[in-house]
C-alpha cells in the first residue's frame, strides 16, 4: 500500500521541510508527494527505492526524488542523511516548473555538500532573517542542479488524474468546491474518480480540500494581519465556527493559538 504524504508544515514564508534523519535497521513507508525531495547521505549505507529502481545511499551521494515518484528508503544497518523537501509551487513561482523538468536521480558531486551544510546551519540556528536566507540558499542549490543535472520531464509514471485534481483544488480552494466539479475537471464520473483518488492518496477528495484550506489558513495566521474571520472566508470556509473546528482537527491547534505563537514554536 502506498500513501500520499501531505506536507502541511510547509508555508509560503518557509516553503521547505528539512530534517537530519538517522535510519537504523529500518525502512520508511512507501509514499509519494508532489514536492521534490533531496536526500543527501552524510554517513552509513542504505538503499533508495524510487519507482522500483534501487540505488545505493552512501556518503556524498545525493538522491533526487522527482515530483510524483513513489519511493522509500531502507537500511539493514545505519544511514544518516539530510532530507530536504521543497514546495512545488515555490519552485514554479521562482521559474522552475517541475512539470517540464526533472533531475538525475543519483548525483555524486562534492559541490553539493556545501549547499546542504549552509541550509542545515540556517534551518537549525534560526537567526534573524533565516527564512529569507533559506529561500535564497534553496534556490541557489536548485539553480546548480538545474544547470548541471536537469532533464526534460518524463511521462508521469504515477497517476495524472490525481495530480490534475490536486492542482485544480489548489487553484480553486477559495471557492466552493464540490466532488462533481473536481471530477468534471479531470474527465471522470464522480464515483469512479472518488475511488481512484482514495486509492492513490489514502484520503478522500474532501479531506484533501480541507488540508489545502487549513494549510493556507495556517500560513496566513502566521504571516498576515487578517482577522481569523477574514482568513476563514478567504480560505473557502463558510463560517468561523466550522473553520475553527476543522482547523483544530487538522493541525491540533486552535487558530488563535497559531496567531498567538506566530513568532515562535508551539
Amino acid at each position: 500500500m502506498s500513501f500520499y504524504e501531505n506536507h502541511s508544515k510547509i508555508t509560503k514564508n518557509l516553503p521547505v521541510i528539512f530534517h537530519n534523519i538517522i535510519l537504523k535497521n529500518d525502512y520508511e513507508y512507501l509514499h509519494w508527494h508532489e514536492n521534490i525531495e533531496l536526500i543527501y547521505c552524510i554517513d552509513g549505507e542504505g538503499t533508495s527505492i524510487v519507482d522500483s529502481q534501487k540505488s545505493a545511499m552512501k556518503k556524498g551521494v545525493l538522491t533526487v526524488v522527482n515530483s510524483g515518484r513513489l519511493h522509500h528508503f531502507v537500511t539493514s544497518s545505519r544511514v544518516n542523511y539530510y532530507c530536504l523537501i521543497i514546495n512545488y509551487d515555490f519552485l514554479k513561482e521562482s521559474g522552475l516548473d517541475l512539470e517540464k523538468y526533472e533531475f538525475c536521480e543519483i548525483i555524486n558531486d562534492e559541490n553539493v555538500a556545501s549547499y546542504f551544510d549552509d541550509i542545515n546551519r540556517e534551518y537549525f540556528n534560526k537567526e534573524s532573517g533565516y527564512e529569507i536566507a533559506l529561500r535564497a540558499q534553496v534556490l541557489s542549490l536548485m539553480t546548480y542542479l538545474f544547470r548541471n543535472y536537469k532533464r526534460c520531464a518524463q511521462s508521469d509514471k504515477f497517476d495524472d488524474t490525481v495530480k490534475k485534481a490536486m492542482k485544480y483544488i489548489r487553484k480553486h480552494y477559495k471557492e466552493k468546491i464540490t466532488l462533481e466539479q473536481v471530477s468534471d475537471a479531470v474527465g471522470f464520473s464522480k464515483f469512479h474518480f472518488a475511488r481512484r483518488f482514495k486509492t492513490y492518496t489514502n484520503i478522500t477528495v474532501n479531506d484533501y480540500i480541507r488540508q489545502v484550506r487549513c494549510n493556507e489558513a495556517e500560513s496566513l495566521l502566521k504571516t498576515s494581519d487578517w482577522s481569523v474571520s477574514d482568513i476563514a472566508t478567504g480560505c473557502g470556509f463558510e463560517d468561523v465556527s466550522y473553520f475553527t473546528k476543522v482547523f483544530k482537527k487538522e493541525t491540533g491547534h486552535l487558530p488563535s493559538q497559531i496567531r498567538k505563537n506566530s513568532k515562535g514554536d508551539l
